[in-house]
């Protein structure tokens, strides 16, 4: 009997895992000596007692360990919550913000090497990825809205303006003709047609009453363009074209990883000069592991690459000093 009681001890210890660290070290120690005691004195009253008593304390112990963790999480989701300037991130912004770099990117990019029929049902042609997106971008955009356009809203922004700009963009190939179109358009029209549609929309938004704290905002803060602009290199790090897919490795999902934990940087810090690198050291880091752990050196276009840094020149632009602006009478 008393080699069960150790027996039993020792699985106590083991279930009191369960528990926050800051709880085990606090009351760990206790618990398992009250625990010996009640086995000891159990165990005298005979097996059925001990079988009894040891039902009870891991019934105990699951719902409490349950409880203690609940808590812990509430208390570390409030910790998240971050004054960015004037705005207010909680966790739901932060999650909210983070969800279409972790679909378009990481999910998109681990999808193909699924299940045949998972693979199949999660294409991004099928209707279930598009009514994914539409939903997500839907909600984004009016909980966005809702809110003021906070710096988490622009990878939804980002997505809608490409949804816009993109059939302009196929109507000009089909005017140009695919030979003409496929060897000017990628590496010369298309990432100076985007700066320009960009630029045509901030314009748009600043005449709109509604919009018109999105181009106030981006003037302040050039860095919430390349922040909704990573939506882009999060899917272009994870896509590939062609009849085959590459070896899965770090490849197909790491760089997408790190530009979702850039984001997650970006959100959360507090300082122009930290959002600026947070974004910038995701681009530099992603790009050399997308290169070092490709397998397939000629898959790697140089297109995507360039479009990238397109992207990123805003936060470029925010590195520059700023003038004082002149106080308002």
């Amino acid at each position: 009997m008393k080699g069960l009681v150790a027996w039993l001890v020792q699985g106590y210890a083991c279930l009191l895992c369960l528990y926050p660290p800051h709880y085990r070290s606090e009351y760990g120690e206790e618990r398992q000596e009250v625990f010996s005691l009640a086995l000891q004195e159990a165990a005298g009253l005979g097996k059925w007692a001990l079988f009894r008593l040891v039902l009870c304390e891991v019934r105990d112990l699951l719902v409490s360990a349950i409880k203690a963790n609940l808590r812990e999480l509430e208390v570390m989701m409030k910790k998240l919550e971050s004054y960015m300037g004037d705005e207010h991130l909680t966790w739901i912004g932060l999650l909210a913000g983070l969800w279409p770099l972790i679909f378009l990117g990481p999910i998109m990019a681990v999808t193909p090497y699924l299940p045949r029929d998972a693979s199949r049902l999660l294409n991004f042609e099928t209707p279930l990825w598009m009514a994914t997106v539409f939903a997500s971008l839907l909600i984004g955009i009016l909980a966005g809205w809702r809110k003021g356009f906070p710096r988490w809203v622009y990878p939804y922004l980002v997505i809608l303006f490409f949804a816009l700009v993109i059939p302009p963009m196929g109507r000009l190939g089909t005017l140009l003709g695919p030979d003409r179109f496929n060897k000017w358009v990628p590496t010369v029209i298309l990432p100076f047609s985007f700066i320009g549609f960009g630029a045509a929309a901030l314009f748009v938004a600043s005449r709109i009453p509604p919009l018109r704290k999105i181009y106030h905002d981006v003037r302040t803060d050039w860095t919430r363009l390349s922040f909704g602009f990573l939506a882009y290199p999060a899917w272009a790090m994870g896509f590939y074209g062609g009849d085959h897919l590459p070896t899965f490795g770090p490849a197909v999902w790491l760089p997408a990883v790190v530009l979702v934990l850039g984001a997650a940087v970006y959100l959360i810090c507090r300082s122009r000069w930290t959002r600026i690198l947070a974004l910038l050291a995701a681009l530099l880091l992603a790009l050399p592991l997308k290169i070092i752990f490709s397998s397939d050196k000629t898959s790697i276009g140089i297109v995507p690459f360039f479009l990238i840094l397109v992207f990123f020149l805003p936060a470029l632009v925010e590195l520059l000093p700023r003038p004082k602006l002149p106080l308002a009478d």
